[in-house]
């Protein structure tokens, strides 16, 4: 029997279950891509596919341990830094300056003018003053109220504390307040021995300096100051005796010191027995 094969000429060859006589039908089938630019959810049904983007999911957040610090200022020291600040202590002074002393700071407010820088020195039988001045500044006078005589220096008994009061040419109050210890004249002198000097060459400005001569209760005892004038702190007297301190010698002074006022009050010398309580 003979087959007819002219009927697979009547046969159309399409790779596409589409609609015949489409563009698409020309061509061999290929896959579509569609790029999703961000995070996107894709619904099915109701006819066509649905693409609706997603919001971004939030990033990790950066500890902060880890997040760059923004710059600190240092803060500024207390007492610095602002108008009519006490001033800073000359750093190149010299040390004899502030032996078994120190620097301190004189009040503006208490004195009617900026801060000054005040340093102050001793030894067994003087304090020096060093007072600072500003530019030209003239000093007109020095005076110590209630400083004791040459003869009276080994018999400073009582209670009054001397003041220090020093003055510029205008007027103005350059240094003014109680001394902590009795002082006392030079011999011959009726005046207080203060004179202004330029600094060294190491350091800077001019200083009024005043030499004031320690008083004493009883000859031989020595009166370390703990402070140049009492309207500051005292410092240590450890710090300033050094190994020379002990805490037998401060009540060997206490002693002395309250014996003399003693013999003060009663205007006559303490006699004392020779040969113990029941000497004759």
């Amino acid at each position: 029997m003979l087959t007819d094969y002219s009927k697979w000429d009547r046969l159309e060859v399409s790779s596409s279950d589409g609609d015949s006589g489409s563009e698409d039908d020309a061509h061999p089938a290929a896959p579509r891509v569609t790029r999703l630019e961000a995070p996107s959810r894709i619904t099915f049904g109701g006819g066509s596919p649905t693409i609706a983007a997603s919001p971004p999911a939030p990033g990790p957040r950066a500890s902060p341990a880890a997040a760059p610090l923004a710059p600190r200022e240092a803060p500024a020291p207390e007492g610095t830094g602002a108008a009519g600040a006490p001033p800073g202590g000359n750093a190149s002074a010299p040390s004899a300056w502030t032996e078994r002393g120190g620097l301190v700071f004189v009040d503006a407010a208490a004195h009617g003018h900026r801060a000054r820088n005040l340093y102050w020195s001793q030894d067994r039988y003087s304090v020096v003053l060093r007072l600072e001045l500003e530019g030209a500044e003239k000093v007109g006078s020095v005076t110590v109220g209630g400083i004791l005589p040459y003869r009276d220096r080994c018999a400073a008994a009582g209670t009054a504390r001397p003041v220090l009061s020093a003055g510029s040419r205008d007027g103005t109050v350059l240094l003014e307040g109680e001394l902590p210890h009795p002082v006392h004249l030079d011999e011959d002198e009726e005046v207080v021995d203060w004179s202004v000097e330029a600094a060294p060459s190491e350091a800077t400005g001019r200083y009024l300096c005043v030499a004031l001569r320690k008083a004493v209760p009883m000859q031989g005892l020595s009166v370390w100051w703990r402070r140049p004038l009492t309207e500051f702190p005292e410092a240590d007297l450890g710090a300033i005796r050094g190994a020379e301190l002990s805490k037998g010698g401060s009540d060997e002074f206490l002693r002395a010191w309250e014996e003399a006022h003693k013999v003060f009050r009663e205007g006559k010398p303490k006699r004392l027995p020779r040969n113990g309580p029941g000497g004759p």
